[in-house]
């Protein structure tokens, strides 16, 4: 039996616990960044949806809001030994463009990573479907599904309307 606090993250959301927790989520085009340290066996996660927040919100709907916030949470806790596991940015919006909602927001994960210092240990980023995810704070064990797109045959689209 698991009795560890399970929560679903909603997008624009950052959570982190000391205590045990499975955090799960749903990702196309957002990315979700899973800290974790293994000394102390906690972690976090974020879901963002953008990569910047031009207008300094302070919104934890873009990664340079979110993963510092989430950085900042888990260190306050304790934690020098961060490592992290990156995951989503797919390709599952309209393209008309050579970057994609997805690519920006891998870029901008890694990015903020990398200035924190924050080695990355696993990812899972682009392609063309979406993920359902499970994080594992005790374990820092991640178990991915991926989301397979199924369109009717009856289903038309005509991009020019």
């Amino acid at each position: 039996m698991n009795f560890e606090n399970q929560v679903y993250v909603q997008p624009g959301e950052v959570h982190w616990s000391a205590e045990p927790c499975v955090y799960k989520t749903v990702l196309g085009s957002c990315v979700s960044v899973c800290l974790w340290d293994a000394v102390h066996g906690f972690g976090g996660l974020t879901h963002f949806i953008l990569p910047l927040d031009r207008a300094a919100t302070g919104d934890a709907r873009f990664a340079d809001v979110a993963i510092p916030r989430l950085v900042g949470k888990l260190r306050a806790l304790g934690s020098n030994m961060l490592v992290a596991k990156v995951f989503g940015g797919a390709a599952v919006l309209p393209k008309g463009q050579s970057v994609t909602v997805g690519d920006s927001n891998t870029q901008a994960a890694l990015t903020i990573l990398k200035s924190q210092n924050i080695d990355i240990v696993a990812q899972r980023t682009g392609g063309a479907n979406g993920i359902v995810l499970q994080f594992f704070t005790s374990s820092g064990a991640v178990q991915l599904r991926e989301i397979k797109a199924q369109v009717p045959k009856d289903f038309h689209y005509d991009s020019k309307s």
